[in-house]
């Protein structure tokens, strides 16, 4: 599911169920854990941090 542009990932989690969003988190947490510190990680964290906000 997740593409290399951060604008286009908001754009599919927007049109997602609400119901849907806390899986896709768990799916974003642990690519977090699993990438090592960078860029990428950095790009996974801010999407989940975003996922939080929307689900709040």
């Amino acid at each position: 599911m997740y593409h290399v542009n951060s604008a286009v990932i908001k754009s599919i989690l927007r049109s997602m169920p609400r119901k849907e969003i806390p899986v896709e988190m768990e799916k974003l947490k642990q690519k977090i854990i699993e990438t090592p510190p960078g860029t990428e990680r950095s790009k996974y964290l801010k999407l989940y941090r975003w996922c939080q906000k929307l689900t709040s």
